[in-house]
């Protein structure tokens, strides 16, 4: 379960990041900038990465890197939503890095709950 989890997370940043590059701005709704979109093709590209490698350290790690990187750009965003004009961080956007951040998060609780069942049995 834990490589299928790192997968999903790993495919959905890729396909945002190359989202953002093809094609940037889907109207005044969403602007992914350049930054934003290397950021995620590097998570993304991690993600499969640590799916492939099989590896529980590498998998809680990027779990937390997950949970870090969107908490981080939530918080930019909040707190300055253009960020020196680098940055465009619009509501949706807030949404999705919330949403991606608590996902993270349980899930990174679920495996560490099931790896403790695992030393007590």
């Amino acid at each position: 379960m834990r490589n299928t989890i790192i997968f999903v997370f790993g495919c959905i940043l890729l396909l945002v990041g190359i989202f953002g590059l093809l094609i940037g701005h889907l109207g005044y709704f969403v602007q992914l900038d350049a930054f934003q979109s290397f950021l995620y093709l590097g998570l993304g590209a991690a993600g499969l990465y640590g799916c492939a490698s099989n590896n529980s350290i590498y998998a809680h790690r990027y779990l937390r890197l997950v949970i870090i990187v969107n908490l981080v750009l939530l918080g930019l965003g909040l707190t300055l939503p253009n960020l020196w004009d680098i940055m465009h961080l619009e509501i949706p956007e807030h949404i999705f890095h919330l949403c991606m951040a608590i996902a993270a998060a349980l899930c990174l609780e679920i495996e560490r709950k099931k790896s403790l069942l695992k030393a007590t049995a």
